[in-house]
């Protein structure tokens, strides 16, 4: 079973078990009604994030379901702890998951929710990958084909914002221009003028001033699907 399938059985469970709607959950929790709505039904693209699972623990703390379910969401196995605040990963990292924030071919960032959620990675998962701190890191989904082969549509971007600035040609960054964000190879140039280049060869190269480009941050690993 995969995670939002796990995430669509645990709203269905917690539905049956307390008598409630998805609204009424929603309300009772203080999260927005899609939160709930969305895996209830299926529709849900991202996983239920670590606050709302806390959330519905604490409003529903007899709920049998809790150990399997937050078992379920660990990536690697760690020991689980209890705090009093509900059953959680000991040894993990909490970073935002930033949903549709950056398109491979651009995307108009003025026009999308973000859809920001914190989740908890495992400590030893972040640390292959990099040192920085957990308030400098987020995850994204690229969207798009302009990538590929090196990212593909809905494959998983860790992005380290602490790296601000472009010091070496080639590398993968999440950029904003024109206020639409993109996931690109960046290269600049003798004269300052900034190449944002596509690993798809049928996507030609874009050129702007180095004025007009924000730096979001570098893709320091790709999580692919298979």
């Amino acid at each position: 079973m995969g995670g939002l399938e796990e995430d669509t059985q645990l709203i269905r469970e917690i539905a049956d078990f307390s008598g409630l709607t998805p609204a009424a959950i929603s309300r009772e929790i203080g999260v927005a009604k899609t939160t709930i709505n969305r895996p209830f039904n299926g529709s849900a693209t991202t996983r239920l994030s670590g606050p709302t699972l806390e959330k519905l623990r604490e409003r529903f703390p007899d709920f049998p379901g809790w150990t399997r379910a937050l078992e379920q969401r660990l990536p690697f196995r760690h020991q689980l702890v209890d705090d009093g605040k509900g059953v959680r990963d000991d040894d993990s990292l909490e970073i935002p998951m930033i949903e549709l924030a950056y398109g491979m071919g651009g995307t108009f960032l003025d026009d999308i929710d973000a859809g920001e959620t914190v989740e908890r990675f495992p400590r030893a998962f972040v640390r292959m990958y990099t040192s920085s701190p957990a308030d400098q890191l987020v995850f994204s989904h690229g969207i798009g084909d302009s990538m590929e082969p090196t990212i593909g549509d809905r494959d998983l971007l860790l992005i380290d914002r602490s790296r601000d600035a472009i010091r070496m040609n080639d590398q993968i960054w999440a950029v904003a221009t024109g206020g639409i964000g993109m996931v690109k190879r960046v290269r600049v140039e003798s004269n300052g003028e900034v190449v944002l280049l596509s690993d798809n060869q049928n996507v030609p190269a874009q050129r702007v001033g180095d004025d007009e480009l924000t730096v979001i941050g570098r893709v320091i690993a790709i999580v692919k699907r298979i």
